[in-house]
């Protein structure tokens, strides 16, 4: 497995060329009645931006250009609508559900959700299992409707613009071989107490060999390192590769975890607790 290490970890916004063809900007842009208004903030963006040196600046200068457009829009049409009342949980379950569905018209795609009871027929849930099965299953669900190479992430990461474009470049490559971003460790400690992270083996180059995960990781001077439950002390330097569960993967993974599936529920199906994380050989 092929592992890509994205130094830098760019969190910065990147707006393309393809954004700005999307029907939401088209359709947007087109509801301005007033293109005085839309000339005025590109024109005093034009000579504010050339004074930005940082490269990531200007990204975010440029999207916060268009963010600022689109709110500016959308509240002239919400003035001409009949005031609502606003949802006091943005958030919940069936406000989520409108957003999915919304970007669903926009961008066509098939959706799946892996449940408790999405197991193989022999087998059964425990009494009591309420949590989830864990990322094996959960890129199982997806088996019936992918058929091409695919990235599998955490939703509840954000891992930059350059990692997707590294991602998406083994992706369309044709190659045969799985893949994993890495990122460097020092780069994803919290200023705020421990983090998880997968500190990963390499050999050959740059494949992955194994991955050894530390649950409570934090910065101690010039060096890293992690206390264990047992209060044991394991030194890093922070330059060690770290998953941040970033994969590329082909349909032929699918097989190969459902045998792996299999294998964790007829050893640990009883458990209440255990949850089978993707381990690629």
């Amino acid at each position: 497995m092929d592992v890509d290490i994205d130094e830098t970890r760019s969190n910065n916004l990147v707006l393309g060329g393809n954004d700005l063809k999307s029907s939401v900007v088209g359709n947007s842009l087109r509801h301005f009645k007033n293109l005085a208004i839309l000339y005025r903030y590109v024109h005093r963006s034009m000579q504010m931006l050339p004074r930005v040196n940082d490269g990531t600046a200007l990204d975010k200068q440029v999207a916060l250009l268009v963010r600022a457009l689109l709110l500016r829009n959308v509240r002239r049409r919400r003035k001409q609508r009949a005031p609502r009342r606003q949802c006091s949980r943005p958030y919940s379950r069936k406000n989520l559900r409108k957003l999915s569905a919304c970007q669903h018209r926009l961008l066509p795609f098939p959706s799946r959700r892996s449940s408790l009871d999405a197991i193989p027929p022999r087998f059964t849930v425990p009494a009591g299992r309420t949590k989830p099965w864990g990322t094996t299953q959960a890129i199982l669900a997806g088996a019936d409707a992918v058929h091409e190479p695919f990235a599998a992430i955490n939703a509840d990461d954000f891992y930059g613009a350059e990692s997707f474009r590294v991602i998406a470049g083994h992706l369309t490559s044709s190659s045969p071989d799985y893949a994993m971003i890495g990122f460097i460790l020092r780069n994803t400690l919290s200023e705020f107490g421990t983090v998880a992270r997968g500190v990963c083996q390499l050999a050959n180059g740059d494949y992955l060999k194994s991955i050894v995960e530390y649950l409570a990781i934090q910065r101690d001077g010039d060096s890293v390192k992690n206390t264990d439950a047992a209060g044991k002390v394991t030194r890093l330097t922070g330059n060690e590769p770290v998953s941040l569960n970033f994969w590329g993967f082909t349909p032929r993974i699918f097989d190969q975890l459902r045998e792996s599936f299999e294998t964790f529920l007829e050893q640990n199906g009883s458990d209440e607790a255990k949850v089978l994380d993707s381990r690629i050989t």
